[in-house]
């Protein structure tokens, strides 16, 4: 009994740090990474809430992959995973590795120092509660000059080859009430995912039933209200395979009391 009883507590307990195992072993072994400049060294990753945001894209064993996380809201956490880019794009709504889903708050650093045992570490630094902690990750295969310089805060170039960054991803920031996502009937995106380029946050509107959920628009959210969009209940909780959740009584999206879910000539659910 004893026996078995350790060997569950060995199991639950790699189960507990399998995320950050696998986080290392990912992309330690990377060739070439390209950091979003406007995430990197930033502090905590947290506006636009609800929002998924593409922090790099590296290449590893000649396949190209995106590292993503969807920043808190509310009661829902943090949420970081991995996923193989498909005709040279990546989108957060395929199917890919999720590493954690209970992120109170994330940031990551790019570390580089005079001294070469410090020098190109990707950190991430993270609290799932009340403790904050760290996760080193030393890109080994990355190429690193014999001379090692600190790295110029400004982000705007790196010393190491195969290390790049993007450009700043707010330079064309969308107003309140632009689609930031758009999918139709057929789940298929109309509009791309820019929804880290809202101003003012990103609301789920209850559209069409589709796995990535529905669309997307720019702005503060004030679902529940009259004369407002339903707030998202949720669509795997409704089991139900119809193309459109927005109709008269519809269960997809919740009001506040004395409410009830209409849907509008956009096709979108509303409360009045």
């Amino acid at each position: 009994m004893i026996q078995v009883l350790l060997i569950l507590f060995t199991f639950i307990s790699c189960n507990q740090e399998s995320w950050e195992t696998s986080l290392q072993y990912d992309l330690s072994s990377i060739n070439k990474v390209n950091f979003a400049k406007n995430y990197l060294n930033k502090g905590d990753l947290k506006n636009p809430p609800n929002t998924w945001l593409k922090l790099a894209t590296f290449e590893r064993v000649n396949k190209k992959k995106c590292l993503f996380y969807k920043t808190p809201y509310r009661e829902k956490k943090g949420v970081l995973k991995i996923v193989e880019s498909l005709a040279g794009k990546c989108s957060a709504f395929s199917k890919g590795r999720v590493y954690n889903d209970n992120f109170s708050a994330f940031r990551i650093n790019y570390v580089s120092s005079t001294h070469a045992e410090k020098s190109n570490i990707l950190e991430a630094i993270y609290s799932t509660g009340k403790e904050q902690l760290a996760l080193d990750i030393p890109l080994i295969n990355i190429t690193s000059p014999k001379k090692y310089e600190r790295y110029d805060n400004q982000l705007d170039f790196s010393l190491v080859p195969d290390v790049s960054f993007g450009e700043e991803s707010n330079q064309l920031l969308l107003e309140n009430g632009k689609v930031c996502h758009g999918v139709n009937s057929e789940c298929q995106e109309v509009v791309g995912y820019k929804c880290d380029k809202c101003q003012n946050g990103v609301v789920e509107v209850v559209d069409y039933n589709c796995p990535q959920g529905g669309s997307k628009y720019c702005g503060p959210n004030k679902c529940g209200k009259k004369n407002q969009i339903a707030c998202p209940r949720g669509y795997k909780i409704l089991n139900t395979k119809l193309n459109s959740l927005c109709f008269e009584g519809s269960p997809a999206g919740f009001c506040e009391p004395g409410l009830r879910t209409y849907c509008n000539e956009k096709n979108i659910l509303i409360c009045l």
